[in-house]
Order: structure tokens, then C-alpha cells, then sequence
């Protein structure tokens, strides 16, 4: 990737990279500016490199939750809500949806957070899988 200024450039077409977000101003001319927020440190970068290469160890750390570079990317609340949009994307049965749910909970989750969590995985949901997994989640929020 080239250098332009502060800004990393996609080498073949010019484009700015994830770390650089383009701002139109005012004028309607569009600037880029770089993002830090978005930074990837180098040993992240190794884990998502190796994960990308299904290398076995990595892949089993992620999976089991011992590797610290994953618990440090997103704060417990966050990492249970996202667990539990998994959870509801893939169907799962009450038993598994209730600990995910109980999980949230405990992590400080709100019923609100829940909801826009639920809401949220919507539009990525087919209407039919979505429709059947909703009374089963109404189900677990009212009696937990």
C-alpha cells in the first residue's frame, strides 16, 4: 500500500483504505482523513493472518476464548450481544438461547440493548427464520 500524506492508498485503484474514512465537506469536496479508532496492532493482525490460514492453534484459542487478544478487542456486554445475535442468527434452541441471554444479562446488558441487538440482525436474517425465532426470545426475556 502507498503513502500519501497521513493516508494509506489502495495500490491498484487509488482507494482509501479501511483506516481512512473520506468526508465531504461543505464545499462538497471530499477529503480523507485517517481514523485511529480503527487501528490494527501488529499482533492482532498475526491472529487474523493466521486465522485466515487455518492454523489449528489459533483457531482452537479463538474458539475456546483463551486468547487474550480476543477478550481485549470488545468489552464483555458487547461480546455477549454479539453472541447472542449469533445464537439467534443461527436458530439456535431455547436451552442455548436462554444461556446466551443470561449471559448478556450478566454482562450488564439492558432489555433495550437486547432489542436493538435483535433488531439490528434483521435485515441480515431471511424473513421466515427471523419470525419463528421471535416468540421463542419473547418467551425467554419474559420468563428470565
Amino acid at each position: 500500500m502507498g503513502e500519501i500524506g497521513s493516508a494509506l492508498i489502495h495500490p491498484r485503484k487509488g482507494m482509501p483504505t479501511s483506516l481512512d474514512r473520506v468526508i465531504v465537506s461543505g464545499t462538497g469536496v471530499p477529503k480523507q482523513r485517517r481514523v485511529e479508532e480503527t487501528y490494527v496492532s501488529p499482533v492482532q493482525r498475526e491472529l487474523l493472518r493466521r486465522l485466515a490460514l487455518n492454523d489449528e492453534k489459533a483457531l482452537n484459542a479463538v474458539i475456546s476464548g483463551s486468547d487474550p487478544q480476543c477478550s481485549e478487542l470488545l468489552d464483555d456486554k458487547t461480546r455477549a450481544l454479539v453472541r447472542l445475535a449469533g445464537v439467534i442468527t443461527v436458530g439456535a434452541e431455547e436451552t442455548t438461547l436462554r444461556a446466551a441471554l443470561d449471559l448478556a444479562r450478566g454482562s450488564g446488558a439492558r432489555d433495550e440493548e437486547i432489542l436493538g441487538t435483535v433488531i439490528s440482525i434483521a435485515p441480515m436474517m431471511e424473513g421466515t427464520s427471523f419470525n419463528s425465532t421471535l416468540p421463542l426470545l419473547s418467551s425467554v426475556m419474559e420468563s428470565g
